[in-house]
């Protein structure tokens, strides 16, 4: 049994809102983006932070027009600079905490004006040492977030996404491992993980065992996979499919669900994976491959009867199911089940072969202790004391935590 190092990134959404006083309108987005991206750089000024501006090359604007020449890069602005400050053909958010614009659903006056500004922040590529110490720099950020002062609110639908990668770089075989086992886990356990009102919304959370392009691929046949259309790499990776009884985790759809996968493992590049992963209406699906070139930079559509060449690229799987969280637990868990299960695909035949097997027998033991069990197969049971206390914390209509009965960040004491 072998496996690689694995790389994670990951995205918080979070809202802004404005002070007594001030002017409704997008033109406040710029002084929020950069009241928020100062304040982390203050605040943090052992990490490298960044910010995101929109203007002429030989012009500035308000995120950026007091930094030294040397911070001014083309659209950000740098405050807290790495070393070195930015390297060759390769992405400058890949090196940075990085505070960006970004369209969420906020609140607005009667004239339509928005009262609040949606931003993202996003992290450096981090490893799997980081993970392993509780991601320390992460907890910084969230207590600098909660320290800034600012009137910061979040919903359910602002969204805590994680890029989960290879450092030697994605393969199709990785890929359609990790697709797979999220299938199998997706509802029993990752639906449970995300909350009860972010899992029921059609637009937020779009699980790939339900609404993605493979699903739909599978009702061109009639309910089996039949010996001419079965995938051997699917035989060989996940026993028993054909047995599947009608489940809650497989939407009581079995014969679907095992065409799906057979789907996934007839698909032959990394881009036409990416593809059938979107949902059948074209979103992004809770699951996304992001397809990126050697360099970084997010790949293109290859042309017609050529090859996509993303073999070995710094392509990653985005896992997109729970919501934003101030509560660094409650993003560690997340990360650790992403890590994990990517983790888990790039292990041999055998290796990933007994692990899908061991989910398949806790799944059918369907009972309420079940994502106990599932998270002891992922080898994760040192977290259902944390999501013991989160679970109680859904019950008790507690989807974010921090937030006050307004829906409003309570600031951590400094």
């Amino acid at each position: 049994m072998s496996s690689q190092e694995i790389t994670l990134g990951w995205e918080l959404e979070l809202i802004v809102h404005l002070q007594p006083g001030e002017q409704s309108g997008l033109a406040l987005e710029a002084h929020k983006l950069r009241a928020l991206a100062l304040t982390l750089a203050e605040q943090v000024p052992n990490l490298p932070i960044a910010a995101h501006c929109i203007h002429r090359p030989s012009a500035s604007c308000i995120i950026c027009e007091d930094a030294p020449a040397e911070h001014r890069l083309p659209h950000v602005r740098v405050l807290n600079p790495a070393t070195p400050i930015q390297l060759p053909n390769r992405p400058i958010e890949d090196l940075y905490y990085f505070v960006k614009r970004e369209w969420l659903n906020v609140p607005t006056d009667d004239d339509g004006e928005r009262l609040a500004h949606g931003f993202e922040i996003t992290s450096p590529i981090l490893s799997q040492t980081e993970l392993r110490a509780g991601l320390p720099q992460t907890k910084q950020i969230l207590g600098a977030i909660r320290k800034s002062g600012l009137p910061i609110s979040a919903h359910t639908e602002c969204g805590l996404h994680f890029h989960v990668g290879v450092k030697s770089g994605m393969t199709l075989s990785i890929a359609k491992k990790a697709a797979t086992l999220v299938m199998l886990l997706e509802l029993p356990l990752l639906k449970k993980f995300a909350s009860e009102e972010r899992s029921e919304s059609r637009y937020w959370f779009i699980p790939i065992s339900k609404r993605s392009k493979f699903i739909s691929f599978a009702d061109r046949y009639h309910d089996e996979v039949t010996d001419a259309i079965a995938s051997p790499e699917l035989r060989q990776h996940v026993p028993d499919l054909a047995s599947m009884k009608p489940a809650e985790w497989n939407s009581n759809e079995p014969k679907r669900l095992h065409l799906a996968l057979n789907e996934i493992w007839l698909t032959d590049s990394i881009w036409r994976l990416s593809m059938g992963l979107f949902s059948y209406e074209g979103q992004k699906a809770s699951l996304v491959l992001c397809t990126r070139e050697k360099n970084g930079e997010t790949a293109s559509e290859p042309a017609p009867g050529t090859t996509d060449n993303l073999e070995g690229t710094p392509s990653t799987l985005e896992f997109r199911y729970p919501p934003m969280s101030f509560d660094i637990d409650f993003v560690k868990s997340w990360a650790e089940i992403g890590c994990k299960i990517v983790e888990i695909a790039t292990r041999d035949t055998a290796a990933f072969r007994q692990v899908a097997t061991d989910v398949l027998k806790e799944l059918e033991r369907n009972d309420a202790s079940q994502w106990e069990r599932l998270l002891k197969v992922l080898d994760l049971d040192h977290q259902v004391g944390f999501w013991r206390q989160q679970l109680a914390r859904f019950d008790e209509d507690e989807p974010i935590r921090f937030l006050d009965d307004d829906g409003f960040l309570i600031p951590q004491k400094k």
